[in-house]
Parts: C-alpha cells; structure tokens; sequence
C-alpha cells in the first residue's frame, strides 16, 4: 500500500474518532448525531451547488485580504 494512501487513511481515522469521542463528552449519542448531520447536510442547499464538491474542476476563491493598511487589496 502506498505511505501517502495510509497516512490520509489514518488522518481520516483520527478524525472521525476525535468527531465521536467529542460527542460522547458530550453526552450525544454519536450515531444519531452523524445521522443528523447527514441528513441536514443533504438539504442544504450549497449541497445542491456543482462548485461545492471537490474534484469538479471549480475552485471557490477566497476573499481579498486586507494589506497592512486595512484596506482590502484590489
């Protein structure tokens, strides 16, 4: 397997397991929660916009940063 693969694999892991073990410091049932998120997550409606799905060949571009003046940059 390659090493980059099993290092995203075990990013993706400790992600998800810090998501679960927050929630159950919590008090909330992790799979219910995952379950709502899900569903609400579904029915927003940036999740019905082609630009937010990464690998679509759209990037989003952020926002000018202001310079040192405060000023945004043109």
């Amino acid at each position: 397997m390659d090493l980059r693969r099993l290092r995203r694999r075990r990013r993706r892991a400790a992600a998800i397991y810090t998501l679960i073990q927050t929630a159950k410091l919590n008090d909330i049932d992790p799979q219910a929660w995952l379950a709502d998120v899900l569903t609400r997550l579904l029915d927003h409606p940036a999740a019905r916009s082609p630009n937010c799905f990464h690998g679509t060949g759209n990037t989003l571009t952020s926002p000018r940063q202001p310079d040192r003046s405060g000023q945004a940059a043109t």
